[in-house]
Formats: C-alpha cells, sequence, structure tokens
C-alpha cells in the first residue's frame, strides 16, 4: 500500500512540476495598454475578394485603399526582397499568388515588379502601403527570412513602424522576430503568432510545432498579445488565458457568423468578409 503512495506523490509532484514549467513559459509580458486595438476588427491582406480579383488582390494597393477609404484597420505581412527592400507579400514563393515559382528573397524589387499581382498591380513596398492607410490601424506580420530566427526585417521595418501616424503594432510567428522587438523597440506592442500546429504543418519539426502550439515560445518573446487562429485551441493557450488574461487576437474569421463567433472569444478580430478557396493562413 505505501509503495502506491509513494508512486501517487511521485506523479502528482511530476504534474505539479510540469504545470510550473507551463506557467512559467506560457506568461506573455506585464501587461501594457492596448485599449486602442480592442474591439477592432482588421481585414487579412486588405480588403480583398477572389470575387474580385481582377479588381482587388490580397495584400495589394487596391485592397488596402478600399480598407482606408472606409476607415477600417488591416493585417498586413512583410518580407525582404534580395536588396533589402521591405515589401508587403504574404507566402515565401510568388507561386500561388502570382504563379511563378521563385521565392521573393531570391529577386530584387525591380525584378519582383516583373510579377504582378494578379490585378495587375505590382507588390507593394512597405512605406507604399503605410501612405496610402494613412494612419487607419495596422497589425503587421513580420516574416522571417531564410531561417525561423532570422531578424533582419525586423531591423529594417522598424523605423517605418515608428514613424507611422496611426496606431500600429507588429506580430509574428517566429518569436525570434518578437523578441527583436522586444530587445531593440519594446515601446511598439507586440504579439505571438500561433495555432495548435501539428509536427507536418509549416515545415515545424515535432519539438518545434509542440512548442508553437502550447505557446511555450512566449519565453523568449514575452509578446503584449497572442495572435490565435480561433478556430483550434490548445493547453498552453488555455492556460496562458487562464492565468494571464492576455489581449487575444482572433485569426482568421472568415464570413459573418465565423466574425460574430471570434468576436465572442477573443479581444480583436482579423476577418474577411467571406469564405475563400485556396487561401492560405
Amino acid at each position: 500500500m505505501m509503495w502506491l503512495l509513494y508512486i501517487a506523490a511521485v506523479l502528482a509532484a511530476i504534474a505539479l512540476l510540469v504545470f510550473i514549467t507551463f506557467a512559467v513559459l506560457v506568461k506573455p509580458n506585464a501587461k501594457r495598454d492596448v485599449s486602442r486595438f480592442e474591439g477592432k476588427e482588421y481585414a487579412h491582406r486588405g480588403l480583398w475578394s477572389n470575387a474580385l480579383e481582377n479588381k482587388r488582390s490580397e495584400n495589394s494597393p487596391a485592397a488596402f485603399k478600399a480598407a482606408a477609404e472606409k476607415g477600417i484597420g488591416v493585417e498586413l505581412d512583410i518580407q525582404l526582397t534580395a536588396d533589402k527592400q521591405v515589401v508587403v507579400f504574404h507566402d515565401a514563393n510568388l507561386k500561388r499568388v502570382c504563379g511563378a515559382d521563385i521565392k521573393v528573397a531570391e529577386l530584387t524589387y525591380e525584378e519582383l515588379k516583373g510579377y504582378p499581382l494578379p490585378n495587375g498591380e505590382s507588390i507593394p513596398l512597405f512605406s507604399q502601403v503605410l501612405d496610402i492607410l494613412g494612419g487607419v490601424p495596422i497589425i503587421c506580420e513580420v516574416k522571417p527570412g531564410k531561417t525561423v530566427s532570422d531578424t533582419e526585417c525586423c531591423a529594417l521595418a522598424a523605423d517605418m513602424i515608428e514613424s507611422y501616424k496611426g496606431d500600429i503594432c507588429i506580430e509574428s510567428f517566429s518569436p525570434f522576430a518578437v523578441k527583436w522587438f522586444r530587445e531593440n523597440r519594446p515601446n511598439i506592442i507586440r504579439g505571438q503568432l500561433s495555432s495548435s500546429f501539428s509536427s507536418k504543418e509549416e515545415g515545424l519539426a515535432g519539438v518545434q510545432a509542440f512548442a508553437m502550439r502550447h505557446l511555450l515560445v512566449n519565453v523568449l518573446s514575452r509578446p503584449d498579445f497572442i495572435a490565435y487562429n480561433y478556430r483550434r485551441d490548445s493547453f498552453g493557450f488555455k492556460l496562458c488565458r487562464a492565468l494571464y488574461s492576455p489581449f487575444c487576437v482572433a485569426w482568421t474569421a472568415r464570413g459573418g457568423e465565423e466574425r460574430t463567433a471570434a468576436a465572442k472569444r477573443f479581444d480583436t478580430v482579423i476577418f474577411e468578409e467571406e469564405p475563400q478557396k485556396g487561401n492560405v493562413l
């Protein structure tokens, strides 16, 4: 009987240790005032639609102009070209959007102009998009470079982000990118992007997927908010919310019903106006 009690005590101690470890690792930054981002909706890559692909492509000047005209905040993606220009484009490869099997990082900006978006516009510079948006709220997703720990884009975009006249924050799936802002531009509100990834998604190895899924990467980034796939949950995400009540952003709600459902559970919602075919994260 005593050995059963001993085993139970050991298991309880292990469970407590795991819980404490998770609690420490998933801890976000000390709470800061993010009220200016609360209760808003952000158009995912601007106000675009597959139904209007010849008029407003995703992350296109036209999609951002449409959002600015309506005063709607936007979520957008930035990454670097071969000549270190900060451009607004989601995928690392041009194939899905522009039909060419080549990476953005392999082209100079002048070369990139030779691969137009479906509506005929060029992939825009970040600086051009900031001018178009003219002060509407922005959630800026920073894409890592050749490796997940590459933070060069952070350094090259930071001044533009700081000089924007409207409310702007950054987010990234890369905890190293978020960590860069934590250490170098702590005044900029930062968010950790994640989802309940499996090891087969996004090229993540098993340990990486586990750490991302459960927000254990927060120990590096100490984010001001969590941006999580609102269709999924994980133990780490639930624990983070239960213990620390962080500001939470939902991505990506598509259509009116999803937007309503997401708004009930999250402080802010990244949305698309209707379900899209062939879309990615």
